[in-house]
């Protein structure tokens, strides 16, 4: 009796160990089926895509005589950029190498691989041809910087003549630079023997003289008593700013 018992009570417990493994084996199989595979989700294959702006290029050129730099700005992420970038052009003062604005221009959105030009005009510095690009988000930070040489103007003062008996002198003007120069100004002075410093005899102006060309500059004055006449041409980078001097000539006064 007591052995049938027991073999009952054996037989009750494998039953009731096998149900249970049998339940958490289909709990397990239907988890598996319910639950999404990673690998296969829209989300998981996706990448982060993101805009990649860049300085390409820059260059120089004239426009009505007006110096224009142009920035070529290339996108080389994935996605479109945000419109709100902007370069931003400095030139070096010369004292410490100190930066100053030069003209900037928003950038407008660019689709991914593709390029697009901005553009502003320039007032070259008669004493610096050093200028710096500056790509900026729209946040403030600094993209990309690049160095860019421009070089300054090269002005000769050509032959000169003093005419006394008319009070006028004239001097030939040459630009040997690459691109025309505005705003120019021809002084002439006069220097006798006994003088020290030279003493200004008239000014002539030019609005412009093209790259690669000369002019011959007239003015009104006076080289009576000179044993010297010399003509000095200036440039300034504006208005607001002092006058450069940047070549002369001195014409020996036979006697």
């Amino acid at each position: 009796m007591k052995k049938t018992v027991f073999g009952a009570v054996m037989l009750l417990c494998v039953l009731i160990i096998s149900y249970s493994l049998a339940q958490a084996e289909k709990i397990e199989v239907c988890a598996a089926k319910s639950e999404p595979s990673r690998s296969g989700t829209p989300d998981a294959a996706k990448k982060i895509s993101f805009a990649k702006p860049a300085i390409k290029n820059v260059t120089v050129r004239e426009e009505a005589k007006y110096l224009v730099w142009v920035a070529t700005i290339e996108n080389t992420g994935t996605a479109p950029t945000s419109g709100q970038e902007t370069v931003q052009c400095y030139w070096y003062t010369g004292s410490g190498n100190s930066q100053r604005p030069a003209g900037g221009a928003g950038v407008p959105v660019i689709n991914p691989g593709q390029t697009k030009e901005v553009s502003s005009t320039l007032s070259p510095d008669p004493k610096n041809g050093n200028y710096s690009f500056e790509l900026v988000s729209k946040e403030g930070k600094v993209i990309q910087k690049r160095p860019y040489g421009l070089g300054t103007p090269t002005l000769e003062v050509g032959e000169i003549k003093a005419a006394d008996d008319r009070l006028a002198w004239e001097a030939v003007v040459k630009n040997s630079w690459l691109f025309g120069v505005r705003d120019v100004k021809v002084q002439a002075f006069k220097k006798s023997a006994s003088q020290k410093d030279w003493e200004p005899i008239g000014e002539s102006h030019l609005d412009f003289l093209q790259g690669g060309t000369s002019s011959t500059v007239k003015g009104k004055g006076s080289s009576a008593g000179a044993d010297e006449v010399k003509v000095a041409v200036f440039l300034r980078r504006v208005q607001a700013e002092p006058w450069v001097e940047m070549a002369s000539k001195t014409l020996f006064l036979k006697k």
